[in-house]
């Protein structure tokens, strides 16, 4: 089901036939590229869909041309409404590095300098501070968008995508969290810190960030039903409905709908919702490579050009870099979005004109997805026409069920667990009782998680993957909760841990 454009392995754009008989031209290697790439993007899309992927859309652009769209699946499982090429998907991540373009407009203008410190525009340290004094005062714009603050790697993750805290609360907490690494040195991807970059450009200008990002890039690029809050893809008409899969108590998937609920707080981090039809602008402008869109200036090339160059590397396998926003490989740039519910790609090459955008409504097939059709683009530019990538991902991202140990101890009398337990840096964790079921709520978020018993004083949140364990029954209440969901990244104030203390 779908949308389907794509050209043959026998014919290219534009083509007509010869003034008079003999050789015709020599075919571009791209084309058998192409129509390959089609045929599996459908094929692998239905062992996806069969396996729990409602939707999804693909596109491939060649020098300036879309050579392949797909449109696959339906965006919502309840209506049935098919995925068109219109249909907006969360970009996760992929927002990264429209932020960081967006800061490269504000170097232009000369309201900013990638070696700005943060705390140029963070200046109040009741709002900003870090725990480390040096890194305070010199982390740099530039660090925050590659991600070498020095603050552990995805930090702060469980504040916005569990407990759904304020960003003022996740900055201020920075000031409790050592770095792991020296100002500068190694990449740790942490989304806080990435979207200090983004909003301080929304201060150096005096606006709100989703007012900016839309004014100054997306408008201009014609990406005009593109989204930067949550509230305002939930409200587009054509909207793919995300959802997450998991096992329930009984072994059996269940496919519910499901948003990270503080996406919006690390907004230029990870906000953003688009179509794939306007993702192709998006390739095009990356490609074109001069920072001009339809004749109009976007950003300059030197700043364009910023962004996309590798300044740490990844890992230790040195072979990918990170940019502004951006992966860098020896041949292609990329960036991948991934948040519970969804799973979004772009990948382009410069020195060939290929780019590419994938677009996934749920997480583990998602990213089996995704992944498979990265890759085989890959071996396809490479010659290798017969790889197939679906076995191998597929078994990495499906679901697991994980069973409960055998012969359980008891948890004892469940009016012993339900209260409130308070945690400094995280905040509350709220544990109900109803209809002989505990039922535990993360501080701000509304979402309620049926929590299984799993042995003795340990029970499971199947839903998001969390353990909780109840500890110290004083007077027929446990007095302590440790969560599995909340890494203790902290060094001050000592009780700041991943322990939860009851307060009532």
């Amino acid at each position: 089901m779908g949308h389907t454009t794509g050209f043959s392995s026998s014919s290219s754009p534009g083509s007509s036939p010869g003034p008079s008989p003999g050789p015709g031209p020599i075919p571009d290697p791209m084309y058998q590229v192409i129509s390959l790439f089609d045929q599996y993007v459908k094929s692998t899309f239905s062992k996806a869909s069969q396996a729990g992927l409602p939707g999804a859309a693909v596109v491939l652009i060649y020098k300036g041309k879309i050579v392949s769209m797909n449109a696959l699946g339906v965006r919502d499982l309840e209506s049935g409404l098919p995925v068109t090429p219109d249909t907006l998907f969360l970009l996760a991540s992929v927002t990264k590095s429209f932020s960081a373009t967006n800061v490269a407009q504000q170097v232009d203008k000369g309201l900013m300098r990638w070696n700005d410190t943060v705390n140029t525009y963070f200046n109040d340290p009741n709002e900003f501070d870090l725990y480390d004094p040096t890194a305070y005062n010199d982390l740099t714009i530039a660090d925050c968008l590659k991600h070498t603050s020095g603050l552990p790697a995805a930090e702060g993750d469980p504040e916005a995508f569990t407990f759904n805290n304020s960003y003022s609360h996740m900055l201020y907490n920075q000031r409790f969290v050592l770095n792991t690494s020296a100002l500068g040195t190694t990449h740790q991807y942490n989304n806080i810190m990435y979207a200090l970059g983004g909003y301080s450009a929304a201060i150096a200008n005096n606006k709100a960030w989703v007012d900016l990002i839309k004014e100054e890039l997306l408008n201009p690029l014609g990406m005009n039903t593109a989204t930067t809050n949550l509230s305002d893809f939930l409200n587009s008409p054509n909207h793919a409905t995300h959802y997450i899969s998991y096992y329930n108590d009984s072994g059996s998937i269940i496919r519910t709908p499901s948003y990270p609920p503080a996406l919006d707080e690390i907004g230029p981090a990870g906000s953003m919702g688009a179509s794939i039809n306007q993702l192709v602008n998006w390739l095009n402008f990356q490609l074109a490579g001069t920072g001009m869109f339809n004749g109009q200036i976007i950003v300059s090339k030197e700043n364009l050009d910023a962004t996309r160059t590798g300044y740490v590397y990844i890992d230790d396998k040195n072979d990918t870099m990170y940019g502004y926003g951006w992966d860098i490989d020896k041949t292609h740039i990329s960036h991948a979005g991934s948040i519970p519910s969804s799973k979004a790609f772009v990948n382009f090459y410069p020195s060939t004109g290929v780019g590419m955008a994938i677009l996934t409504n749920e997480g583990s097939m998602g990213d089996a997805f995704r992944m498979s059709v990265y890759k085989k683009l890959i071996d396809l530019m490479n010659g290798d026409e017969t790889s197939d990538f679906w076995p191998i991902f597929y078994d990495t991202y499906k679901p697991v069920y994980q069973q409960a140990p055998d012969n359980p101890t008891g948890p004892g009398d469940l009016a012993n667990y339900p209260g409130v337990y308070l945690n400094d840096f995280y905040g509350n964790i709220t544990i109900k009782l109803e209809n002989n079921v505990l039922i535990s709520y993360y501080c701000l978020n509304d979402q309620s998680f049926n929590l299984t018993h799993w042995n003795d004083t340990t029970f499971a949140a199947r839903s998001n993957g969390d353990l909780l364990t109840f500890k110290n029954l004083t007077d027929g209440k446990y007095q302590q909760l440790v969560t599995y969901v909340a890494p203790d990244y902290t060094v001050i104030p000592t009780n700041v841990t991943n322990t939860f203390n009851r307060t009532e």
